[in-house]
């Protein structure tokens, strides 16, 4: 544990959500053997400062500082996180807390899609994170010299075995909502494999977003986990998604990006494809192989079980900010 952080105030949506990251977050800590003071934003009435109505991310998102005074005095942290959701305190507020030595670090989980946002709001913390390799460059080269990069991790719950479930067992899964583009493949999937899909707006009956814990019920019940690593904007990116089947011990197959060669080793942990009818192709073989690709998904855990957890990313930013 650091020397001198032991109580942290978490700020989030901590409510269940779709992906669970603020969670995995939180529990992460918890795991770490901090003392955390876990202020959900939904559990207080009135609690934000939103004139711009950002969501998705954007921001900023104020906090008000005298809804939650006196639980932030009577715990009396080291260190406050705001995760994700582009929430953060007014200039007048950080500058107060970071004066009496209370650590601030923003965690922006959307990056690349919100840097234009968050670029307006990062000096008020003490540091600040992102998830995304370009948009730590773009902050540098704007003379963001708080900016570290945290790329998504994972925690232990996601490990933990679980039997198949006979409603969810398939050949292959889509985990994510729709999008325009990613019809074409989602039509071509259930017309060769046995497909299920679960996501909110899909064109089909009975389509619907799951959360944890149904979620790894379904993984778990899946032979193969489709990814699509494309942002909301368009970017390529490290989601969350990659370690969170990795854990599982499932295999996945995503489209090609340089950025997974930093996490995991390609088609020994990762499948990858280039195109549709590649990736046709691998489903069939992977389908036809199963010993093979029963060896991926479980080499995978293992480096995520390494490498790639919560802890190990708090452990080094934690151990980051000591250097300064």
């Amino acid at each position: 544990m650091n020397n001198y952080i032991k109580r942290i105030v978490f700020i989030a949506n901590t409510r269940l959500n779709y992906t669970n990251i603020l969670q995995s977050m939180l529990f992460s800590l918890l795991e770490m053997g901090y003392y955390v003071k876990d202020i959900d934003i939904t559990n207080h009435v009135n609690i934000t400062n939103n004139p711009n109505q950002y969501m998705g991310g954007h921001g900023p998102v104020e906090v008000k500082y005298d809804k939650i005074k006196d639980e932030i005095e009577y715990f009396k942290p080291e260190l406050i996180i705001f995760a994700g959701g582009g929430l953060t305190f007014s200039e007048e507020i950080s500058e107060f807390l970071k004066n009496k030595g209370i650590i601030l670090i923003g965690i922006t989980l959307s990056d690349p899609d919100v840097f234009n946002t968050a670029k307006n709001y990062v000096r008020r913390f003490s540091y600040h994170t992102t998830n995304s390799k370009k948009s730590y460059n773009m902050y540098k080269k704007l003379g963001f010299q708080n900016t570290l990069y945290l790329p998504f991790g994972i925690d232990s719950r996601f490990f933990i075995p679980i039997k198949p479930v006979p409603e969810y067992e398939c050949d292959v899964v889509i985990m994510g909502h729709f999008r325009k583009e990613r019809l074409k493949l989602a039509d071509q999937l259930i017309q060769r494999f046995n497909t299920k899909i679960y996501g909110r707006g899909w064109p089909y009956n009975n389509i619907k977003p799951i959360a944890y814990p149904e979620w790894l019920k379904a993984i778990h019940s899946s032979k193969l986990i489709i990814d699509f690593p494309k942002t909301e904007a368009g970017f390529h990116n490290i989601k969350v998604r990659l370690f969170e089947v990795a854990a599982t011990g499932k295999t996945l197959i995503t489209e090609k990006s340089n950025n997974i060669k930093e996490f995991f080793e390609i088609d020994k942990e990762i499948i990858v494809y280039d195109n549709y009818p590649e990736l046709y192709d691998k489903i069939q073989y992977y389908l036809d192989h199963s010993e093979e690709r029963i060896k991926i998904g479980r080499k995978a855990q293992l480096t995520c079980a390494e490498k790639h957890m919560w802890h190990n990313r708090f452990k080094h930013l934690f151990e980051t900010i000591d250097l300064f």
